[in-house]
């Protein structure tokens, strides 16, 4: 039974790290608009990070929690709730930086490849 309990704890912790790094994200997004800031990178260097890094870790999670669930280990509602914030937390930031890229067009370059170039 520990051992059990100790698999889906670790599912969910793969899966926690991408909204913990979201939530931090927003507290960046947070305390940068308080200040003027030039920079772009400041903005999409941690979506980039996101989408890298937390995101396929979450998804292992996800893949993970699905296996345990084929063997009858972990209900199926856990594997729903897991995909569904997967899926929201990493589409929220790619949300953001689609707006940032509509917002910023104001330098004449409307070619989306232009602005996405840190994905």
């Amino acid at each position: 039974m520990k051992t059990r309990t100790f698999a889906n704890t670790g599912c969910w912790l793969l899966v926690s790290s991408l909204v913990v790094a979201d939530i931090l994200y927003l507290y960046l997004l947070w305390y940068l608009r308080k200040r003027y800031v030039w920079s772009g990178n400041t903005y999409t260097d941690p979506v980039a990070c996101i989408l890298r890094y937390f995101t396929p870790v979450a998804v292992v999670g996800v893949i993970a929690l699905a296996v345990r669930w084929r063997f009858g280990l972990v209900g199926k509602q856990s594997v729903a709730i897991a995909a569904v914030i997967t899926l929201f937390c990493t589409l929220s930031p790619l949300a953001y930086g689609l707006w940032l890229w509509h917002k910023w067009h104001i330098l004449g370059v409307d070619d989306l490849s232009y602005w996405a170039w840190w994905l």
